[in-house]
């Protein structure tokens, strides 16, 4: 059997019986290429990037503290990889181009064993007649908006987290091929193996096995589809609560052969009922409309998600599926829990970009059940034609409509780079004039923040958490002493090391307290006295 999208054969192999897409054919060569050119569109513009965030920053000047926050947070296959990586000296942190290409090679591989599940899953469920080629573009289409989207920018700004997310994402998608493969013990293996590199993979591994298993029965409500969903679709969040559940236990095992982890969490924040509900409704409310800020406040993800769950209501009451119909509110409850409920748990208030960017893997699950309910119950035409062409194409309209905010962030993202490397080049001018007259070497700095210093330039407009954060902020010093290290910013005094010290009571009450400056000014900024020079950000 073959057919043909955008002039890409597809070759199907018999197995079983049933037609199947095989993982070794022209025409995954040539999905693989294409899926490679979509990422490379969407992502590449990183390349052009430098500073990343803080963290990284600071994974530069020291390693060891990226091992102690593997460790930190349970991430105990990463942090064997970090001790290797931190012996060779090969750091991550120092090597971001490398990283980048490497990570949308990992991605693109996950992106095409996902595509092939559910191109497989749909050759075998729906009778795809003449509308095939688009069909499986909507599916192909469905399937990308997972990893093409701006809530998952913010894994590209960890540049050391790289090869963390690569391999978890990895190890997902082969456990959840294996999975369709029904090879089952083998699937768990990989979500082990997932699970000990980045635990948020879990929920988004549930969320895709969970559809998977869904439409597998086409729909249909019954005991053994409850059977099955808790046989495959459940090790995932199982294997979560073991490693969290068991996690300070191998800390204090560890600590006992002397390696320590940080151990520093955050206090919880204690809410009434009314006020955790209030938080959620906003935060939930700024996800839909604007994706955490990220994008227009147009609720796109929310019309979306409408218009899919329109579709399929009606479709099942016109076919008086009313199973179905109960089977499918059940799953949509699921998708929107699991979707939200990590980043509920840990904070209710500030939603975190790659944390709910699982909101992107329910959204495409969502819109392939609402293909298969197009393909399979519009028996009596339903839709007319040209509302089913319109569904169909929504998918890839959805991706490049985050492809263009991509862009938008990225370049974003360059406007506060760009500002971070102005303000450390003047500041290291001024610290260079000031030894050249004075003969002084100023070997200290003592930043502070002014009264209101805004993580974010005002320049940049689509930021959020770790996204187009501000270097030259609240990590000042590891910001300085990266560029002192790794940039030609410092000039003549690069290669020169800077201890931290604590800001002079006398200096900051002369110079800087009570001022609240919304603009660079190095001369009422950075005042040096002795071996010292005292910076206040802005």
């Amino acid at each position: 059997m073959r057919a043909d999208i955008g002039g890409m054969n597809i070759t199907e192999s018999k197995s079983s019986g049933k037609d199947r897409i095989s993982i070794i054919t022209p025409f995954t060569a040539k999905l693989f290429i294409c899926d490679f050119l979509l990422l490379i569109l969407a992502y590449g513009g990183f390349y052009r990037s430098f500073f990343a965030n803080s963290d990284t920053l600071w994974g530069a000047l020291d390693p060891s503290s990226t091992f102690k926050a593997r460790l930190d947070c349970y991430r105990w296959l990463a942090a064997i990889i970090e001790w290797f990586i931190n012996a060779t000296g090969f750091l991550p942190a120092c090597h971001f181009r490398l990283n980048l290409l490497l990570f949308i090679c990992s991605l693109c591989v996950t992106l095409l064993l996902l595509q092939l599940v559910y191109l497989n899953l749909f050759i075998r469920i729906c009778p795809l007649k003449g509308e095939s080629v688009v069909v499986r573009f909507a599916i192909l289409s469905a399937v990308s908006l997972s990893f093409i989207n701006v809530l998952f920018t913010e894994f590209f700004y960890f540049t050391e987290t790289f090869y963390v997310f690569a391999l978890a994402f990895l190890f997902m998608g082969v456990g959840i091929y294996f999975l369709s493969q029904k090879k089952l013990i083998l699937s768990i293996i990989f979500f082990m193996c997932m699970t000990m590199f980045y635990q948020m993979a879990c929920p988004i591994a549930t969320i895709c096995i969970g559809v998977y298993i869904y439409l597998e029965h086409k729909g249909v409500f019954s005991l053994k589809l409850i059977q099955e969903e808790l046989l495959k679709a459940t090790p995932p969040m199982i294997l979560f609560v073991l490693n969290y559940v068991t996690g300070p236990l191998v800390q204090e095992i560890l600590a006992g052969f002397g390696i320590e982890s940080y151990q520093e969490k955050s206090p919880a924040v204690g809410y009434s009922l009314s006020q955790y509900a209030s938080n959620i409704a906003s935060s939930v409310k700024e996800l839909v409309s604007s994706n955490l800020g990220l994008t227009p406040g147009v609720y796109v993800p929310l019309v979306v998600f409408i218009v899919t769950f329109i579709v399929v209501i009606t479709l099942c009451i016109k076919g008086k599926k009313w199973g179905k119909l109960g089977a499918f509110l059940l799953v949509e409850v699921i998708l929107i829990i699991l979707a939200l409920l990590v980043q509920i748990a840990s904070d209710p208030v500030t939603f975190i970009a790659r944390t709910v960017s699982t909101l992107y893997f329910a959204q495409s699950m969502h819109i392939l059940i609402m293909i298969f309910f197009i393909t399979e119950e519009d028996e009596k035409n339903i839709l007319s034609k040209g509302i089913k062409k319109i569904l169909y194409f929504m998918p890839a309209l959805y991706v490049f409509f985050n492809v263009f905010f991509i862009q938008c962030i990225i370049e974003n993202r360059l406007v506060s780079e760009t500002l971070d490397g102005i303000y450390a080049e003047r500041i290291f001018n001024t610290i260079e004039a000031y030894e050249q007259e004075t003969g002084i070497t100023v070997n200290k700095i003592a930043p502070v923040n002014d009264t209101d210093s805004s993580p974010f330039y005002d320049q940049v407009n689509f930021c959020r958490g770790a996204i187009n954060r501000r270097c030259y902020s609240d990590y000042t010093w590891t910001f300085l002493q990266y560029c002192a290290y790794y940039t030609d910013f410092a000039g003549n005094i690069s290669g020169r090391s800077f201890e931290k010290v604590a800001m002079d009571d006398d200096i900051y009450k002369e110079y800087f307290a009570g001022i609240n400056w919304d603009y660079f000014d190095e001369e009422s900024q950075v005042i040096i006295r002795d071996d010292t020079a005292y910076i206040c950000v802005f």
